[in-house]
């Protein structure tokens, strides 16, 4: 029985020049991009988990499924915030 094997020189050489140029532009990326796009995905799973958020849930955090996309934005500093839990925090 004959099985197939996936070594390199049966792929050909346009198997492996293909795979040096990936990896010649993979070194190329700034560390900063990768670093950026790591921090974006957290930021959108964080959204996420809040979309999947009960209403009970919701309710008590004190926020309406309306007001999620908003107070997200201002907890990740997206934009000014505007409610008084997030400007001046439980504390005040």
């Amino acid at each position: 029985m004959n099985t197939p094997t996936h070594d390199s020189h049966a792929l050909g050489p346009t198997w492996m020049h293909t795979l040096g140029v990936v990896m010649a532009h993979l070194k190329a990326v700034p560390l900063g991009v990768v670093a950026h796009l790591a921090a974006a995905s957290r930021r959108a799973a964080r959204r996420r988990a809040m979309h999947q958020m009960s209403d009970a849930t919701l309710r008590d955090l004190g926020l309406h499924r309306s007001e999620i996309d908003s107070c997200w934005a201002e907890s990740e500093g997206q934009t000014q915030a505007t409610r008084l839990r997030l400007t001046y925090g439980p504390w005040r």
